[in-house]
């Protein structure tokens, strides 16, 4: 899945129209969502709906308080509300961009970009957040034409430079890439993100000390960074610091690896997706989180970790997806055809990483139905951290049921075994029907 490097750090909250009263739901809504309390924002701005206070208006600003709490379908109809009244407010666009951006509906988000800019022509960060897209496309044409868009209308905009930070650095243009990056940290944007984009393109350019001084910051910034740490180690590796390169790496064994709890004490549980197709058993203190759906396909993951799906990877955990008549989406015929499709579809989409390698393969039988296991190896980039996994794909009937069980190569063996007794758990819940 592609991480659309939007941001929304500039949505702008419309505040105006507020009636004089002091203790109407619109403004006590429009308060909280000042103090960042989105929550406190939604339920506030309900009941301003609910007694048609500011209409337009509550419905624009609960939509932003769902977008920043992740709940990008409700935040989409609340848009859709605001639209239906006054289909000229570019921001309600740009915003219903930014969610169809987060749920990869890449297409309905271009769309909704074109029409922002199509109401308001000098709208900088519309052109910045299709610019994003176009970046992940690769399609940096268009992307560098936005945003010398957005640079002509607001040219002290930090976000312009951290895109075109990106889209240099996927060029292989890195001194431009670190010379934009240090433009929008001069402009005000000093994350760990920030620091260690920056040093990846200082590494491309081969100005280690430069690298290793930004990954430093990073880390001070967001110290169980596993990529920042890793791509520390392997910098001062290059830099013959090799005691310094393995204190990083022991560090990194201690977050991920060193504080594992044994095997033997740990409680298993049955984790069922919410539309009850599919149940498999993990660790009690996993979680669940179920990712948007396309046409009829599920899909959803399980972990340990506290993830964002929208913004932030996952390091271990399980991703399951379900296709259902896979004939309707692609030529195949029967399982042993979908069972190709899919060993086809894991080519392709590993075609462009550093490393990817099935360490070995295994056909077997599920209840009577084709399955493949691999166990592969795989490193998106040099400076990236690898990673071991199981894939699986099980053909049952005319759908297609795939797992990637995945953990950093320091810490798969732990996670072989908990992989292993889940593999052994996989259930189809009563309302699947075979088709």
């Amino acid at each position: 899945m592609k991480n659309l490097r939007i941001s929304i750090v500039l949505l702008f909250i419309i505040s105006y129209n507020l009636i004089s009263k002091t203790d109407d739901f619109y403004s006590k809504g429009v308060n909280a969502f000042k103090i960042r309390d989105y929550k406190l924002a939604v339920k506030l701005l309900t009941k301003a709906i609910e007694s048609k206070d500011n209409l337009k208006y509550s419905y624009y600003n609960r939509g932003l308080a769902h977008l920043y709490l992740n709940n990008f379908d409700k935040s989409i109809d609340d848009f859709n509300e605001v639209i239906r009244m006054d289909s000229t407010i570019a921001d309600a666009y740009n915003n219903r961009g930014l969610c169809f951006g987060y749920l990869g509906n890449t297409a309905s988000a271009i769309d909704d970009y074109n029409k922002a800019i199509a109401l308001d022509n000098k709208f900088a960060q519309a052109y910045i957040n299709r610019a994003n897209i176009f970046i992940v496309d690769s399609d940096y044409d268009k992307a560098r034409k936005d945003l010398d868009s957005a640079q002509l209308y607001e040219p002290n905009n930090p976000e312009i430079y951290f895109q075109l930070g990106h889209l240099d650095y996927n060029s292989d243009k890195y001194q431009e890439s670190t010379e934009n990056y240090s433009k929008a940290i001069k402009l005000g944007i000093k994350n760990a993100k920030i620091y260690y984009n920056r040093a990846n393109a200082y590494f491309k350019n081969k100005q280690l000390n430069e690298a290793l001084k930004d990954y430093t910051s990073s880390l001070e910034l967001n110290p169980n960074d596993l990529e920042a740490l890793n791509n520390r180690a392997y910098t001062y590796k290059a830099l013959g610091e090799d005691s310094l390169a393995n204190i990083d790496r022991s560090k990194l064994q201690e977050i991920k690896g060193g504080k594992l709890p044994p095997f033997e004490t740990l409680k298993f549980k049955t984790f069922t997706n919410k539309t009850k197709d599919f149940s498999i058993d993990l660790p009690s203190n996993w979680k669940l989180i179920d990712l948007p759906n396309q046409n009829e396909s599920i899909q959803f993951i399980i972990t340990p970790e506290d993830i964002d799906p929208a913004s932030s990877s996952m390091l271990v955990g399980v991703t399951v997806g379900i296709t259902k008549n896979m004939n309707k989406y692609y030529p195949v015929k029967n399982e042993s055809e979908i069972l190709d499709f899919w060993k086809g579809s894991l080519d392709e989409s590993n075609k462009g990483y550093l490393n990817y390698e099935v360490k070995w393969q295994r056909h077997r039988l599920w209840f009577g139905h084709g399955s493949i296991l691999n166990e592969s190896y795989l490193q998106v980039g040099e400076n990236f951290i690898p990673f071991i996994l199981y894939e699986y794909a099980i053909a049952y009937g005319n759908n297609l049921i795939f797992l990637y069980m995945q953990a950093p190569d320091f810490t798969f063996e732990y996670y072989r075994k908990i992989f292993d007794k889940a593999l052994e758990t996989i259930k189809l819940g009563k309302n699947y029907k075979l088709e």
